[in-house]
């Protein structure tokens, strides 16, 4: 997951609980009062990268709150300058009602002009301010509402609400004296009323929406580097004795992170089959590549596993063995880590294919439907679906696998095994797949780096 920016304009007031529940969604939070405290935001290439000055790292999106008048917007005006924003951005409440031309609240000043129309006050015979739950009714479907039912519940503090030109940014309205747009979108500029991080279950939600979405702009390609005896290696169908070794680990890290990826997965094959773990050398990546997020996996198997990985730098725990043997220690690390920190690793071997365990040496005889379900069970942030088959084969993904696993699950998937070009990875995306996991076809540098940073999911 991801950096996620909360700008502080000045009189935004709800600043900590905002940055508070984008913290228990999984979310890393830096608040900046102006975008020129993040650099590069225009000039991108697309990757949608904020900041890039070693050691701060990048924001993946933005969040624009606001509590008060409409007053202070041209404060939020001068606080996000004239640079381009590439990167997906939330307007919470006043944040929303800033995206247009302006508000009867303060005649003359002007909003951000991003979405034609108006904000008016509310009319009827209610009560104002709005202070409470109401329901938001679903117009058009978009991400940051998926798994939210129409007429939801949310919580809302306005007197004032907007009134777009057009109906197609819409995507939510909610009745109150009258009706009006409770959420919208324009491009890459998502605005809702109602205030998500005050907003329970269903806000948590959006929240977790937004970062999925954030997270969607990253490259589709993952690297991957299996690290055994200090050495970057590649097994073949995860057997101990086809070791093939490709160097140094923390030099094929930094090439990656100089070459643009910003998530890295990395399995420690070492702890997979029971022997002393390399927390030392994730350590020394941590340090040395502090631009990537590192997703730490193989032989992480209780709560301290997990807690020894996050404090030598890994930003995600990979679970596997564990979520068949005992699910109860993964459902422990989501509750202390937060979803997306800790997803679950379901590595498949067979005809009809059997989840593997201790280093994929034994099988925990769950089919995939099972093994999936234990993981929802958990409350993991995503599945890496693996074939042990087509790993290190060459021979392509096993997009089976892929097909069940999204039919069976709405969590953001990583397909792993047998990957050899840009083309497996289209496939994968265009079945449902979130991320691909890459690692042979990087080390053998038949395709430039360039190529798989460009492929994005849709």
């Amino acid at each position: 997951m991801d950096m996620i920016g909360i700008l502080d304009f000045g009189s935004a007031g709800n600043i900590a609980s905002v940055a508070n529940a984008f913290r228990r969604a999984g979310a890393e939070v830096k608040v900046i009062r102006r975008l020129d405290e993040a650099d590069g935001l225009e000039g991108t290439g697309g990757t949608g990268k904020i900041g890039n000055r070693k050691g701060t790292g990048s924001l993946d999106g933005l969040v624009i709150p606001g509590v008060g008048s409409f007053a202070t917007v041209p404060m939020l005006a001068t606080a996000l300058g004239k640079k381009r924003i590439n990167v997906p951005v939330l307007c919470i409440c006043l944040g929303m009602q800033a995206l247009f031309n302006g508000s009867e609240e303060c005649k003359g000043a002007q909003g951000l002009k991003i979405i034609p129309g108006s904000v008016k006050k509310l009319k009827g015979k209610v009560r104002l301010p709005q202070l409470g739950w109401n329901r938001v009714r679903i117009e058009k479907k978009d991400p940051l509402f998926a798994g939210i039912a129409s007429n939801e519940y949310f919580y809302f503090a306005n007197s004032f609400a907007a009134f777009p030109k057009n109906r197609g940014a819409v995507l939510c309205s909610t009745e109150y004296g009258q009706k009006f747009a409770s959420a919208v979108r324009a491009g890459n500029f998502w605005g809702v009323q109602f205030h998500p991080e005050k907003s329970g279950r269903a806000g948590q939600i959006v929240i977790r929406n937004f970062i999925s979405i954030c997270e969607s702009q990253a490259a589709a390609a993952v690297p991957s580097i299996d690290i055994m005896g200090g050495k970057a290696v590649r097994l073949r169908q995860g057997k101990r004795g086809t070791r093939k070794v490709f160097g140094n680990p923390l030099l094929l890290a930094k090439k990656y992170e100089k070459a643009g990826f910003r998530l890295i997965h990395i399995v420690d094959l070492d702890a997979a089959f029971g022997g002393k773990s390399q927390l030392a050398y994730l350590g020394k990546i941590a340090r040395k590549c502090p631009d990537l997020k590192i997703q730490w996996g193989g032989g992480i198997r209780s709560f301290e596993n997990a807690k020894a990985a996050f404090s030598a730098g890994a930003y995600r725990v990979v679970f596997g063995t564990a979520v068949a043997n005992t699910p109860d220690i993964v459902g422990k690390c989501v509750e202390e880590f937060g979803s997306d920190r800790v997803w679950a690793s379901l590595d498949f071997s067979g005809k009809s294919p059997k989840m593997m365990v201790n280093g994929w040496e034994k099988s925990a005889s769950l089919s995939v439907v099972r093994a999936i379900q234990l993981a929802k069970s958990c409350g993991v942030g995503g599945m890496i679906i693996s074939s042990v088959d087509a790993d290190g084969m060459g021979g392509g993904p096993r997009l089976q696998l892929l097909k069940t696993a999204r039919a069976l699950s709405r969590k953001p998937i990583m397909l792993a095994g047998g990957v050899r070009n840009p083309d497996d990875i289209e496939d994968a995306l265009s079945l449902g797949a979130d991320f691909v996991i890459v690692g042979r076809a990087l080390y053998d540098e038949n395709i430039k780096l360039g190529e798989w940073l460009c492929l994005r999911k849709e």
